[in-house]
């Protein structure tokens, strides 16, 4: 009897997933990368789509862009007088 597709890659996830007993993947989680705690906010979609090709195009992650534009703003006349608040 012939397997039929479903059955092939059944038996490929099995053994994947039981490579040398382990988990397969880290056991630290991907999305927190560094200590700091994180917190989620509105942008437009535009501005997304900037950021998210400034990452990739500077092998970079999003929220390393996105911190690093808002430092730069903290600097701007604009909102220097915040900065102070800024713990860093």
């Amino acid at each position: 009897m012939a397997k039929d597709d479903f059955d092939v890659l059944e038996e490929a996830s099995e053994v994947v997933g039981k490579k040398e007993g382990r988990r397969v993947g880290g056991d630290v989680n991907p999305y927190r990368l560094g200590t700091n705690e994180t917190k989620t906010t509105r942008i437009s979609l535009e501005l997304y789509e900037l950021i998210r090709r400034i990452a990739f195009e500077e092998k970079r992650s999003m929220l390393d862009v996105t911190n690093q534009m808002l430092l730069e703003g903290l600097d701007s006349p604009m909102f220097s007088n915040y900065k102070k608040y800024f713990n860093n």
